[in-house]
């Protein structure tokens, strides 16, 4: 309740005591709610569906704006709050329907919110015939002389002049100079200034344009060069010189094209960019040095393949990673068959027959033989036969392979 200032019951400056009521309905299953008008703890009655609550054992209620029930409220309950107030001047409590009050409002600390509605503002201030404010501008206006500690303004006009011994600090965002024409003058140490440009004035117009040079490496530049053959294009963005010796070291990310007449040397490596090449500009031989087995697509000999398959087996000879191919087979029989291949490539099989058994080979309708007629293989006792085959014809119409063979290697 209200602060009792030393009174037993009721206080003098007390009013009637007042009821702030507040009533929910929920809409689902709710523990906490937030009284809007505010309670003085222990001053809170609490009522579902008719029913009143204990405090401390049915609902919490201690921080003066919140209530927790210990049993859930469901779907479609009301819940009624009844908070009681004694209402005192020299304690006033939050009160969200307003607050009329009649005689004199002593405030100690900070008033806050909307003052358009206020009245008996200062808009106006007139100190002799020094200091005049503006209510439209909020312009402070001083003539003659004035002294101050600090002054803190969006807006000093001084006509005289005005000696800061402490300094003057502009804030971000701000300018110093005139209020419409004319030239500022300042003095004193402008060293700690920057963008400022001091010496020649220069301009760069569209196209190739002449890069001036001078000679000074320090202090301010009052003449310069301009007949050096080296240029700047503000259009395409490049940079041209006739003639260019580097004696440190030259570096740089992005180059369209590098354009030596004698030897490039690059330490760490050369990258070329996806879709890139290297070779001659024209006609001629470039000769490459170093390890290059990192390359690929580069064909170099005759790739070979071996293999032992099981007997009663289909064999799918990849004509894509060799060009020749040795089987030594088991006893049974052995079907021989191709996948990928390119035309005009040539490929050789050698058939090794078991040592034991007899292997039956025979070959896919891919393979076309003279007189459209399978050879008669050897059998047997570890013999040998070759078959030699180009690659007539692959893809959807079907694979053609032109072979021969030879039998009975001893």
């Amino acid at each position: 309740m209200a602060d009792r200032s030393g009174y037993i019951g009721r206080a003098p400056s007390d009013s009637s005591v007042i009821i702030a009521r507040q009533t929910n309905v929920t809409t689902g299953i709710q523990t906490t709610f937030v009284f809007n008008a505010g309670y003085d703890v222990g001053y809170l009655d609490v009522f579902v569906n008719g029913t009143k609550l204990i405090n401390s054992t049915d609902f919490v209620a201690t921080d003066t704006q919140n209530v927790t029930l210990t049993v859930p409220a469901q779907s479609g309950d009301s819940i009624e709050f009844v908070a009681y107030k004694a209402f005192n001047l020299s304690r006033v409590i939050t009160e969200s329907s307003g607050l009329t009050v009649n005689g004199d409002v002593s405030v100690t600390g900070n008033v806050t919110g909307n003052g358009s509605g206020m009245s008996g503002i200062v808009t106006t201030l007139t100190a002799g015939d020094n200091i005049q404010l503006d209510s439209s501008t909020g312009s402070v206006t001083i003539t003659g002389l004035a002294s101050t500690d600090v002054i803190v303004s969006e807006r000093v006009l001084v006509q005289g002049i005005t000696t800061s011994t402490g300094g003057l600090r502009i804030g971000t965002g701000g300018t110093v100079g005139p209020v419409a024409s004319g030239v500022v003058t300042y003095f004193g140490d402008g060293s700690q200034l920057t963008g400022i440009t001091a010496g020649a004035t220069l301009s760069a117009g569209s196209g190739s344009q002449r890069i001036v040079l001078t000679s000074l490496n320090s202090g301010t530049m009052t003449s310069a060069a301009t007949d050096a053959e080296l240029t700047y294009n503000s259009t395409t963005d490049t940079l041209s010189v006739e003639n260019i010796s580097i004696g440190g070291t030259l570096t740089y990310e992005d180059v369209t094209n590098v354009d030596s007449v004698g030897i490039v040397t690059a330490r760490s490596g050369i990258r070329v960019g996806t879709g890139g090449t290297v070779g001659p500009v024209g006609s001629g031989i470039v000769t490459y040095f170093g390890d290059g087995s990192q390359l690929t697509g580069i064909s170099a000999g005759v790739t070979t393949t071996a293999s032992s398959p099981n007997a009663n087996t289909t064999v799918t000879l990849n004509l894509s990673n060799a060009q020749h191919h040795e089987l030594t087979l088991t006893a049974g029989i052995t079907t021989i068959t191709t996948t990928g291949g390119s035309f005009g490539d040539s490929h050789s099989v050698v058939l090794i027959q078991p040592s034991s058994g007899i292997t039956t080979v025979s070959f896919s309708d891919f393979f076309l033989f003279p007189s459209g007629a399978d050879p008669a293989f050897s059998e047997g006792n570890g013999k040998i036969d070759l078959v030699s085959f180009v690659v007539k014809r692959v893809g959807a119409a079907g694979t053609q392979l032109l072979a021969s063979a030879g039998l009975n290697y001893q």
